[in-house]
């Protein structure tokens, strides 16, 4: 019974990858997180949106990188230690997310995910936000805006 149990919970349950952009907390589903980086050369690629700084060759793979700080509208800041690259993985794309820090794994209990409220509209500077973020939850009393990753390839 108690195998049934945790399976039954296990599964309302999702493992986010929270990262901090601009002194905001984001999670991302560890189902699509691939590696984190650390920030590296970007090759710059002209015709681009300016939220998209260029691409990195990981492995065998060459990967567009977006910067979280433009991508939402928040002030530019040089990379520092902390900085890093969260490469995500929807099907067979890849993306390479700058994020100021990477923080902790947090589970998150699906029933519990809120939808976000007006208060993310004046931070966050996203036109179709309800497309790009699934909701939010708060976690020792800070909140965390869960992205859905699937989003940010359009």
């Amino acid at each position: 019974m108690n195998a049934l149990r945790n399976l039954y919970v296990s599964k309302d349950i999702r493992t986010n990858l929270i990262f901090v952009v601009n002194n905001i907390r984001f999670g991302i589903d560890i189902s699509f997180i691939r590696q984190i980086v650390e920030a590296k050369s970007i090759l710059r690629v002209p015709d681009q949106p300016s939220y998209i700084k260029g691409v990195i060759s990981l492995g065998d793979k060459i990967i567009p990188v977006m910067d979280l700080r433009r991508r939402f509208g928040f002030k530019v800041k040089c990379y520092d230690d902390r900085t890093c690259f969260v490469i995500v993985q929807v099907g067979s794309k890849h993306l390479g997310l700058v994020v100021d820090k990477v923080e902790n794994l947090l589970d998150i209990d699906q029933d519990e995910t809120l939808e976000y409220n007006e208060d993310l509209k004046r931070i966050i500077n996203v036109m179709d936000l309800d497309k790009v973020f699934v909701g939010k939850v708060t976690n020792q009393e800070k909140e965390v805006f869960i992205i859905d990753p699937k989003t940010l390839f359009k």
